[in-house]
């Protein structure tokens, strides 16, 4: 596997699910990502501006390939609804030709 082949995932949370559902589509459609896992009902306790929170928020995972990331990354953070996103690549293996060759084939621009 060539390096920018090599695949990645992003970690980043909303506000509600309609938010996350309305990036996921535009990330896909723009082949930008091959797949996107929403997971509603996180809890975050963090802190903002001195006092101590606690949200429902609905989890991203965006799955794609290292010659995506710099593009995917400029996308999110222009569709992101928050002031100051959390947003974390993840760089890895992982097990399956076959998904992978699945993975390249959908973030082909």
């Amino acid at each position: 596997m060539r390096d920018e082949d090599k695949p990645i995932m992003i970690y980043t949370t909303f506000a509600n699910e309609d938010d996350a559902q309305h990036m996921a589509a535009q990330l896909v459609a723009d082949k930008l990502a091959a797949c996107v896992n929403i997971l509603p009902g996180a809890t975050s306790i963090y802190r903002w501006e001195g006092e101590i929170k606690k949200e429902e928020e609905a989890v991203m995972l965006v799955k794609s390939r290292i010659s995506r990331k710099a593009r995917l990354l400029q996308r999110i953070g222009d569709l992101h609804p928050y002031a100051t996103p959390a947003i974390f690549v993840i760089t890895g293996d992982a097990h399956g030709e076959d998904y992978w060759q699945w993975l390249k084939d959908q973030t082909c621009a």
